[in-house]
C-alpha cells in the first residue's frame, strides 16, 4: 500500500507531465524525427557549436541559426490539434497504477505464519514473487511451488495452518502411490531431487486417483520433520505458483 500511495502522489504532482514527455519522445523517436538518446544528440551539437550549453539547458548560438532550422511555414492547425491528447496521460496513469497494484499483490515476504514444505528453497524471511494474476489459467506442472491455502479437508489430513507451500507431485487425472518406500506417479517410479530427504520409506502404502479439480502436495511436515504430509489441493485454493525469490540478494534466483 505504501507503494501505491507513493506512486499516486508521485503521479498527481508531475507525474503525469513526465509520462506525456516520455510518450512525446517515443513518439518522435519511432517517427524518425530524433535519436532516442537525446541528451548525447544535444552534447553532439553543442561540441560542433551548433548549439550552446547553458547548465541543464541548450540555447542557439544565434537567433538566426533557429530561425533557419524551424523555417517560415506555420504548423498546419490539425496537426496541433492531434498533439493534444489529454486522454493519453490518463491512459497510461491508469495502466501504472494497474501494474503496481500487481505487484503489489505479487511480490510479499513469507511470514512465520506460512508453513513451507520446501526450505531452503523457499523460507521463513524471504520475499517472493508469485503468480496471482496468471494463475486462473495458468497450467501447473510437476514440481511447481505453489502458494495455497488450507481448507476443512486438509486441516483433517494434518496441515495445521493457514497457508502452505508446496510442490505439485501429481496433477489431475493422474495416479499417485506410495509402495515400498518409494513414490509413482501413473505407475512410474519417481525419482526426482525433491522427493530426495522426504520421509517416504516409513509412511503407509497408499494410492490415489487425482481428481480433474486437483493437485496432490507433498512435502516433510513442518511441524514435525520426521512426518510426510500428502493432502489434494483444489485449484480454487491456489494463490498462485511462486516464480522468483527476490530477496535475500544471495539467494536471488528463480524458484524450481
Amino acid at each position: 500500500m505504501g507503494l501505491l500511495v507513493g506512486l499516486s502522489l508521485a503521479l498527481g504532482t508531475g507525474g503525469q507531465d513526465l509520462i506525456r514527455h516520455l510518450t512525446l519522445r517515443l513518439i518522435l523517436w519511432q517517427r524518425g524525427a530524433i535519436p532516442w538518446n537525446y541528451a548525447k544528440f544535444l552534447s553532439y551539437a553543442a561540441e560542433r557549436r551548433l548549439i550552446q550549453q547553458v547548465g541543464g539547458r541548450y540555447r542557439f548560438i544565434h537567433d538566426a541559426l533557429r530561425q533557419y532550422f524551424v523555417g517560415n511555414k506555420p504548423v498546419p492547425a490539425p496537426l496541433i490539434e492531434r498533439s493534444k491528447n489529454p486522454g493519453l496521460g490518463y491512459i497510461l496513469l491508469g495502466f501504472s497504477l494497474f501494474v503496481v497494484l500487481i505487484l503489489t499483490i505479487s511480490i510479499y515476504r513469507v511470514d512465520s505464519g506460512l508453513k513451507s514444505t520446501v526450505v531452503p528453497v523457499v523460507q521463513s524471511g524471504d520475499v517472493v514473487l508469485t503468480d496471482m494474476v496468471t494463475r486462473h489459467w495458468r497450467k501447473f506442472h510437476h514440481g511447481d511451488v505453489i502458494d495455497f491455502w488450507v481448507n476443512k479437508d486438509l486441516a483433517k489430513q494434518g496441515f495445521n495452518g493457514n497457508n502452505y507451500m508446496m510442490r505439485i507431485v501429481a496433477l489431475p487425472g493422474e495416479t499417485f502411490a506410495i509402495k515400498q518406500g518409494e513414490v509413482y506417479v501413473n505407475g512410474h517410479l519417481l525419482q526426482t531431487d525433491y522427493i530426495q530427504g522426504i520421509p517416504i520409506q516409513d509412511y503407509q502404502e497408499l494410492e490415489i486417483d487425482i481428481p480433474s479439480c486437483c493437485y496432490l502436495v507433498l512435502g516433510k511436515n513442518p511441524d514435525d520433520q520426521d512426518k510426510l504430509l500428502v493432502g489434494l489441493v483444489d485449484r480454487e485454493q491456489i494463490f498462485g505458483k511462486v516464480l522468483f525469490r527476490l530477496f535475500p540478494l544471495g539467494r536471488f534466483g528463480r524458484v524450481d
